[in-house]
């Protein structure tokens, strides 16, 4: 089954948000709405400058939007101040990110440990960490700085501290991009198998067909607003074929 029907993760109805630029403004999300379903791994994709950068980082509370309303795991995302949107964060939106942003002076585990350190007993908080360092292979690294891991270690790492907290919605943000093509795939797996055995749900934003195709749907945005979706059936060739179509390539 794709996702949990009856239940939704992530809301989002109206959304706008522009941009200054010289003496205007250019709008870069256009009364864009859609719903993700508890359980679903869902893609985005679009031409560089369709907003699908923005649009992650609206759901995330990285930006505010001009209008319209964000609800993740029933709470509106869009009513919070600055301080309650900051522990919504930590707790309850899982993010990674193209360039990790692992600090570089803490050690693998130290990284995963972060977001849990001001919420949870060191009991809890360890076993939590030594739960997701085992899960996702890094027992031999989780003493290591990040500048002694390679790109996919560190992404590993980055993904289990996206999933310290047991997030309500997960949110990639061009995530392979700082991996070469053997770690890409490695990556895509390992995000289908959180999925599929974890029941983690996943919105990611990716240009790369190979890399959507590990979604079980694709979105496709345009001009700041969602143009097609289709379900992938895992296949890179599929995707490719509905975007280049629904671009008029």
């Amino acid at each position: 089954m794709y996702g949990n029907e009856g239940k939704v993760a992530l809301s989002a109805h109206g959304l706008c948000k522009s941009f200054r630029l010289g003496d205007g403004y250019v709008e870069v999300i256009k009364d864009l709405s859609f719903e993700l379903t508890d359980g679903a791994f869902e893609a985005v994709m679009g031409p560089s400058g369709s907003g699908k950068s923005t649009l992650l980082h609206l759901l995330a509370g990285l930006l505010t939007a001009d209008r319209g309303e964000i609800t993740i795991g029933g709470e509106s995302v869009t009513a919070m101040n600055d301080r309650q949107l900051t522990l919504f964060r930590r707790r309850r939106i899982g993010l990674i990110f193209q360039d990790f942003n692992l600090i570089p002076t803490l050690t693998a585990e130290e990284n995963v440990a972060l977001p849990l350190l001001l919420d949870k007993s060191e009991r809890e908080h360890r076993a939590r960490v030594d739960e997701l360092i085992t899960a996702l292979g890094l027992e031999k690294r989780r003493r290591h700085l990040p500048a002694k891991l390679s790109g996919g270690e560190r992404q590993r790492v980055a993904i289990a501290r996206a999933l310290a907290g047991n997030p309500a919605v997960v949110l990639a943000d061009e995530p392979t991009g700082n991996l070469d093509s053997p770690a890409a795939r490695e990556f895509c797996d390992l995000l289908r198998q959180l999925n599929r055995d974890k029941g983690y749900t996943i919105l990611m934003v990716s240009h790369d067909p190979v890399v959507a195709a590990a979604a079980q749907r694709v979105r496709l945005l345009r001009d700041g607003r969602f143009m097609d979706a289709f379900d992938t059936g895992n296949s890179a060739e599929q995707v490719a074929k509905h975007y280049l179509a629904a671009m008029g390539r």
